[in-house]
């Protein structure tokens, strides 16, 4: 399926994947995130099977986290219509997309390369995964400015924000744009920045100790990332779970940031 990017991308693609997969030489963590994805598109990945059946709108269910039907009944109970929901670092796919589908949620994705994955899923006909789901390119960093007056009835980050220049700033962040009782969903592995070497997007461990989620860098300064921020913690899990060893569920107050 590479021919239908043509044979000059194929071999730069080729090269990026040797030299930054296989030869451990320096490539920006992003490029070395679509390559990943590239590679699961073609069904070559670690992953394939599993994307492949994400981006068929026949079985988005089955990659819907179930766990999120609580949350997702609570609000719509509460505020008596759609619960609005923010995904943020979606990937090419949101979990969430059957949700949207399906009228369980009105569904936002957003991530650094929303506007590379829309191409990589039109070049290998795969648009109908998230057809009308708006896709909003943004850092975690800025999400206040990128939905500058609009707020979120759950934002939900799935293996994403250790995946961030700063964890601790882009849970504020998340929590800017989050109504007073909203919930704001934190899951992912634990310590992934050491199994993954500290290499390309992996720059942080993430930990849970005490229920509390705290970062930690690879030269070991540790940092509570929930603290000074308007947040309730009101459920933690570490449970091994489908290479989910983390979630955690904060209320955003009613106070303002």
């Amino acid at each position: 399926m590479l021919k239908a990017r043509g044979m000059l991308y194929t071999i730069k693609f080729l090269f990026l994947d040797i030299a930054g997969n296989r030869l451990s030489l320096p490539i920006d963590g992003h490029v070395k995130e679509l390559i990943f994805w590239e590679k699961q598109a073609i069904g070559i990945g670690s992953i394939a099977e599993k994307y492949l059946a994400k981006v068929d709108p026949e079985n988005q269910k089955n990659s819907f986290p179930d766990v999120l039907i609580t949350y997702i009944d609570m609000q719509r109970e509460h505020l008596n219509k759609v619960p609005r929901v923010l995904d943020v670092g979606s990937g090419p796919v949101s979990l969430l997309a059957h949700g949207h589908k399906q009228g369980l949620i009105e569904l936002t994705a957003t991530d650094i390369l929303a506007n590379e994955y829309k191409t990589l899923l039109e070049v290998y006909g795969h648009s109908s995964a998230m057809e009308g789901i708006e896709v909003v390119n943004s850092i975690a960093e800025t999400l206040g400015s990128s939905f500058a007056g609009r707020k979120f009835d759950i934002i939900y980050c799935n293996n994403a924000i250790d995946h961030t220049d700063s964890p601790k700033n882009s849970l504020a962040e998340m929590t800017k744009i989050a109504e007073p009782g909203a919930y704001i969903i934190v899951s992912g592995r634990q310590r992934e920045g050491t199994s993954e070497g500290w290499d390309g997007i992996h720059m942080h461990d993430l930990l849970l100790e005490d229920d509390i989620l705290y970062r930690e860098g690879k030269d070991g300064e540790r940092t509570r990332l929930d603290n000074d921020l308007y947040l309730d913690t009101l459920f933690v899990n570490a449970s091994q779970q489908d290479f989910i060893d983390m979630f955690i569920v904060y209320e955003r107050t009613v106070h303002k940031l």
